[in-house]
């Protein structure tokens, strides 16, 4: 019986064509000759079992094909891992070593179309990776997205299996569930190498949709928003710290969706962290918006000169002069507003008194603490505004005129005009001519020069003070037109030397 199982094996075997003949390819050389000698011993029994030379012959060439094969498989495998471990610089056997840093705008890093992607590089501490990564990110900003311990990660991987077990049960029967063994649970021991994980993204990475309102109507939607520049970006960087203080990182260099050095790469998205760092220790310093505008405003020739210099030695950098690379970037308003609202507050409420923008809004006491009127002491300019005509001392006016009081009144309007009377000539000096003052009424070079606007306010003032702070009918008020900057003639001169001015007392 044992001898016609064997026949029908053999006989099975020789009709099987030897093209088609298949072996497994991870037989060894010891394996087929095992095979091979087997259907040598015995030439007389191979024959008494019906299998002929030719029968013999092909299974003998299928063993040969398949074990060629299956060499030259072995080879490939072989030779891709020697190349990716060892062979090319850059890969994760023979990594980079201390990289060269490239600097914006000063290096620029160039790689061939067909390079090793990603890079593996190696760092003797963590400092010399940050200047690495600087330099980077002065081409594109990098993002810290994520930071991980080994411990952190088999926590995470515990929890993944707990809810995968947690899943597994509530697809079963409750008798089912009640006779599930336990989950196991191992504790981790702490021998890895692995002190720290820090993964950076491009912050070109991900995807945005713009999420509208469904309720309101189209006409108070803003529709017409700035464009993302989140185009799902690949870029990263893999950091990896070891506990000896050596660090390594993987660099996938490649980026999706935008182009790294145009001009409007650089100007569609966010400030390099250098300049940013820069402009916050500005604004930390106490520097107005128009003094760092002012910086980074200087002539083009000026910006060149300065980039050349420090090109050539590094060591000529001015901490007080914006980095090169802000000269090759464009900073607007709104990236210097941005961060001064961030750390200061309000613009208009952190702006000096002396700045130029101040002075175009004069705000005046609403409150005096001194009455309004004689007795006072002589006003002067600086009560009312701190940057303009603080060398005009207006002691010309009878009495020693209180021109606070007056502001501190009804009469906020005649003494912001009084404040704007501009000298003539000779030793005026901001004096106001009257019956009294220091100056002549009938000299033309000794006396200020006032539009008739501004002794129509006067007169209603006077009135308004005489009716004890009642409000301008409408008739008055319309009498009363805007003020010009141009100046009266000789009998607006005449009619300013003849102002009472004891009327304008509260």
């Amino acid at each position: 019986m044992a001898a016609t199982a064997d026949e029908q094996t053999l006989a099975s075997l020789s009709a099987v064509d030897s093209s088609t003949f298949d072996l497994d390819p991870s037989l060894n050389s010891t394996d087929t000759d095992l095979f091979l000698s087997q259907l040598k011993n015995d030439g007389d029994e191979t024959n008494d079992h019906g299998i002929d030379d030719a029968t013999v012959t092909a299974i003998k060439q299928s063993l040969s094909e398949a074990q060629a094969h299956a060499d030259r498989q072995a080879q490939e495998i072989d030779g891709k891992s020697g190349s990716s471990q060892s062979g090319q610089l850059g890969s994760e056997g023979n990594p980079i070593i201390n990289p060269t840093v490239h600097l914006a705008p000063f290096s620029k890093p160039e790689r061939a179309e067909g390079a090793l992607c990603p890079e593996h590089y190696k760092f003797p501490s963590k400092a010399e990776f940050d200047i690495w990564l600087a330099g980077e990110s002065s081409w594109c900003h990098y993002v810290q997205r994520r930071t991980t311990t080994p411990q952190q990660r088999a926590d995470e991987r515990m929890r993944a299996r707990v809810k995968a077990h947690e899943r597994a049960l509530q697809a079963l029967t409750p008798e089912e569930a009640a006779n599930a063994p336990p989950l196991k649970t191992r504790k981790r021991t702490n021998n890895t190498s692995v002190y720290m994980k820090i993964t950076y993204t491009c912050h070109h990475a991900g995807n945005y949709n713009a999420r509208h309102s469904d309720v309101l109507p189209e006409k108070r939607l803003r529709l017409k928003t700035k464009q993302s520049v989140k185009c799902k970006c690949r870029s990263r960087i893999i950091f990896t710290e070891l506990h000896s203080g050596e660090c390594q990182a993987v660099y996938h260099w490649k980026h999706d969706g935008h182009e790294l050095f145009s001009d409007a790469e650089h100007q569609s998205g966010r400030l390099p962290s250098v300049i940013d760092d820069w402009l916050v220790k500005q604004i930390e310093a106490g520097k107005e918006i128009d003094e760092i505008r002012r910086v980074l405003s200087i002539p083009e020739t000026e910006k060149q000169a300065y980039v050349q210099k420090v090109t050539e030695d590094p060591t000529l950098v001015d901490p007080d002069m914006p980095p090169p690379l802000a000269f090759q970037t464009k900073v607007k308003y709104p990236d210097i507003y941005n961060r001064f609202r961030k750390l200061r507050g309000p613009v208009r409420a952190a702006r000096s008194p002396n700045s130029k923008r101040s002075s175009k809004r004069r705000i005046l006491s609403p409150a005096a603490e001194q009455t309004p009127g004689y007795g006072a002491g002589p006003g002067s300019a600086a009560d009312l505004d701190d940057s303009v005509h603080q060398t005009f001392n207006i002691d010309g006016v009878p009495a020693g005129f209180d021109l606070s009081g007056l502001a501190g009144t009804h009469h906020a309007d005649l003494a912001e005009a009084l404040l704007r009377i501009p000298a003539v000539s000779g030793d005026v000096n901001g004096v106001i001519g009257g019956p009294n003052g220091s100056g002549d009424a009938g000299n033309d070079d000794d006396h200020q020069q006032l539009d008739e606007q501004v002794l129509k306010i006067a007169r209603m003032a006077a009135e308004q003070g005489e009716r004890g702070g009642e409000a301008v009918s409408d008739e008055e008020e319309e009498e009363v037109e805007e003020v010009e900057d141009d100046h009266g003639d000789a009998e607006a001169r005449d009619e300013i030397a003849s102002v009472d001015w004891n009327a304008f007392a509260v």
